[in-house]
């Protein structure tokens, strides 16, 4: 059980519909070591994670995306390990979608409605 604002909420039961896959939560597994600086532990936790399905841009997107969290120094410590680990790098590990640049973001306009749609789904959501 975990309690939040004052509610018991059952997380990872499979009742509470917050189940996560294994590609997620080995995809988790590697951000949490990572805001922890925990070197030792991520690299077998990235293979793991890679293993389950994560692809290697997902990883490199999170611990690029990380840094604003947690510290630029973690998050190229955190892309070292994970080039480390690709010295060694299994057929079956897959590249992943690349990152593309959302044309969108060339025209201010653009940009600026689309962040307002994006905002007012979410909140929609809420």
């Amino acid at each position: 059980m975990t309690t939040v604002n004052g509610q018991r909420l059952r997380v990872g039961d499979g009742t509470s519909g917050m189940t996560l896959t294994e590609r997620q939560k080995g995809l988790a597994a590697c951000a949490c070591l990572m805001a922890q600086g925990d070197l030792e532990r991520l690299e077998p936790t990235v293979r793991q994670a890679l293993n389950k399905g994560v692809t290697i841009n997902e990883l490199k997107e999170a611990f690029s995306q990380l840094y604003a969290y947690t510290g630029f120094p973690r998050s190229l410590n955190a892309l070292g390990v994970l080039s480390k680990v690709l010295e060694n790098k299994q057929p079956e590990w897959q590249e992943g979608k690349p990152w593309k640049r959302p044309a969108e973001w060339d025209d201010a306009k653009k940009a600026y409605e689309l962040g307002v749609k994006n905002q007012t789904t979410l909140r929609k959501a809420l």
